[in-house]
């Protein structure tokens, strides 16, 4: 190897390695930042609830709004209910997605909790829980910030089965005019779904069935941070072997 090849290699092993630390020590401090994200969201779910206005005026000043206590003070629209599909161990079912007007003029998306698909169809759905007129819920802010994948199956809207919390397509498919009031004002769309917290909504009846809030927040930085460093170390010991290899090469006569 020339002299010039040689020197190539080196500097090229040296900025490997500094660019793999340095993605290793981004990667701790992500998990630093997560493992704080995900108590300050355990705590959140212990609060006080919040209004769906101070959710409309935290997203206005740049605050997550994610995993928050929230309480909502308005009526459900029953006969515009839709269905996320979601099998579980229990089998086929879906989560059931009902409009609710709240008082402060905003249609939230809430996630009641989920069904047997024996139980999709209303009249089939006994004993069901079906709270009427003005009520008072509670629940937990969701995002459910969609991913990026190509195969992402598009919503059965003939059927209202939908295969993932697009925000978008649901309100779209609500009919015109859905929780418009007397002097003709339409409902702003709020930008969270409101997932049911146990005990979340007043009536009896076992379906939808609510399940417990779990903080959904992966943190596999260390994963990652250990992945970027075990690389580093490789690149290390093949440049030290390198260097050893080529000063045996000059030393022999």
């Amino acid at each position: 190897m020339t002299k010039g090849r040689r020197i190539g290699f080196i500097a090229f092993s040296l900025l490997m390695i500094v660019c793999l630390v340095a993605l290793g020590a981004w990667q701790l401090q992500r998990m630093q930042w997560k493992a704080q994200l995900i108590e300050q969201s355990k705590s959140a779910l212990t609060a006080k609830p919040v209004s769906i206005n101070d959710i409309t005026a935290g997203i206005e000043y740049g605050f997550s709004v994610d995993w928050l206590r929230i309480e909502l003070t308005g009526s459900y629209r029953h006969d515009l209910e839709r269905y996320i599909y979601s099998p579980t161990k229990a089998g086929i079912g879906y989560q059931i997605i009902t409009p609710f007007i709240d008082d402060a003029g905003i249609l939230v998306f809430v996630d009641r909790g989920w069904v047997p698909a024996t139980a999709k169809d209303l009249a089939n759905r006994q004993p069901a829980r079906q709270p009427e007129n003005k009520i008072v819920i509670t629940g937990v802010t969701r995002l459910h910030i969609p991913g990026t994948t190509l195969f992402q199956a598009q919503a059965d809207r003939v059927n209202n089965v939908w295969y993932w919390y697009d925000r978008e397509t649901l309100a779209t498919s609500l009919p015109t005019g859905t929780g418009e009031t007397t002097d003709g004002q339409l409902p702003i769309i709020s930008p969270v779904f409101v997932q049911l917290e146990p005990n979340g909504e007043p009536g009896v009846g076992e379906w939808p069935k609510i399940g417990p809030v779990k903080i959904e927040l992966p943190n596999n930085h260390l994963h990652y941070a250990i992945t970027w460093l075990s690389l580093a170390l490789i690149t290390l010991v093949m440049l030290i072997i390198f260097l050893r290899a080529n000063r045996k090469t000059k030393a022999a006569p």
